[in-house]
């Protein structure tokens, strides 16, 4: 394979979404005066991954996510408080936290000057642009390919048509999909004939998917693969 560009994706790959997602929900609920806890914390995790899931299958549109978001997750925890605030003031918060995954910007020095290197996200093109900038790795991106801006999600092909019509000189074969969610991201660039290499971060110890190059558990191995 000659690769020439790299896709990262930025959320649980470049970024720790969980412990910015924790720290920026512990904010916001000592701003809402409602009490938090791990427990809660959990929960949010579970009905957040299960909304995002639903928006990569097409069921929900990042709106309608945005708007029953915390409704539906301050109604299992019987809490009161004005969802539409809360969803508001959570992603203020998120676009403040930065906390990076462990090895990103060493693998991200490593890569740089080697490749070219785009990032490759769902969510909202600000947030990532800054979160990206707090964290200090802006510099090393030539594009932020962001679903929003992008007008597509992972996992479809209109949202790698949109990345490659921008690569100029670079085929799905020389570049190189670095992700941890199978379906988004792995799926998403197989299905497109990228080849990728699947961050198992938690280490489901799951084989990887069919496509797949290798599969890791931090991102240090990656330099010893390419």
């Amino acid at each position: 394979m000659h690769l020439k560009a790299i896709l990262i994706d930025i959320d649980d790959t470049l970024l720790d979404f969980r412990a910015n997602a924790h720290l920026a929900m512990e904010r916001v609920f000592s701003q809402f005066g409602l009490p938090f806890s791990e427990e809660r914390f959990h929960l949010f995790e579970v009905r957040n991954l299960a909304l995002w899931k639903r928006l990569e299958r097409k069921e929900l549109t990042k709106e309608e996510l945005f708007r029953i978001r915390w409704k539906s997750i301050l109604a299992e925890m019987h809490l009161n408080a004005d969802a539409g605030a809360m969803e508001d003031a959570f992603r203020t918060e998120l676009h403040r936290s930065a906390i990076p995954v462990d090895g990103a910007r060493e693998l991200l020095d490593y890569l740089s000057g080697r490749y070219r290197l785009f990032a490759a996200s769902n969510g909202m093109f600000a947030q990532q642009q800054e979160r990206l900038g707090l964290a200090g790795m802006l510099p090393y991106f030539e594009a932020l390919f962001v679903s929003e801006s992008v007008g597509a999600e992972k996992p479809s092909a209109a949202f790698f048509d949109a990345c490659f019509l921008r690569m100029d000189g670079v085929a799905p074969s020389e570049s190189l999909m670095i992700g941890d969610s199978v379906t988004a991201d792995i799926q998403g660039a197989v299905a497109y004939g990228i080849p990728c290499i699947w961050f198992d971060r938690y280490q489901t110890m799951a084989d990887p998917p069919g496509g797949v190059i290798c599969s890791v558990h931090s991102l240090s191995e990656i330099k010893k693969i390419i």
